[in-house]
């Protein structure tokens, strides 16, 4: 299945293999809020319609340093997640970018819910989060989850991201999107 949905800054083709999974988001042009557009021959809107929010989360072009987005809020409604982080340019020596998706689930402090595949070169990645994911065993989440590990946990009422550059002066180019799915 695929889809085209349009915000005010960008508008998005989504992908989803017959699974349900995000498979691409690829982005061009603009466009005007509120319009949904399903590929031909598809027949059912699933994941692509009026229960979708598309947002930007993060932008970042850096030469060094570590950075945290603002937190989106009024996510109670949505049960699930696919984080895309687009990186577009990269440079230095071993750059590294680690990106991590923090919950705020007692509506006051964030928590990490997810801590993405170290990145090092252009690239794109997407990771699934779901607040229906089952728990195989209680975690301390006083630290982030280990690097490629998604936490069995919700997001709770808003979301943000953080991302933490290393190398010998490295510098990156990129985006987080977040396709949220009620």
């Amino acid at each position: 299945m695929s889809g085209t949905l349009r915000t005010a800054q960008t508008v998005l083709s989504l992908v989803y293999n017959d699974a349900g999974a995000l498979v691409t988001i690829a982005t061009a042009g603009t466009a005007a809020i509120g319009t949904a557009n399903l590929g031909a021959g598809s027949a059912d809107i699933g994941r692509v319609g009026l229960l979708n929010e598309v947002t930007q989360i993060q932008t970042f072009t850096t030469a060094s340093g570590d950075a945290t987005s603002a937190p989106i809020t009024g996510l109670g409604k949505y049960s699930e997640a696919d984080i895309l982080v687009d990186i577009t340019d990269v440079g230095g020596t071993v750059p590294t970018i680690d990106v991590l998706v923090d919950g705020r689930l007692d509506g006051t402090g964030f928590t990490n819910i997810a801590h993405l595949t170290q990145i090092g070169t252009i690239s794109k990645l997407v990771a699934h989060l779901s607040k229906k994911q089952s728990v195989s065993d209680i975690e301390a989440v006083q630290i982030d989850a280990g690097e490629g590990s998604l936490r069995a946990i919700g997001w709770g009422d808003a979301m943000r991201t953080r991302i933490e550059i290393a190398g010998t002066s490295p510098s990156f180019t990129g985006r987080v999107w977040v396709n949220f799915v009620a």
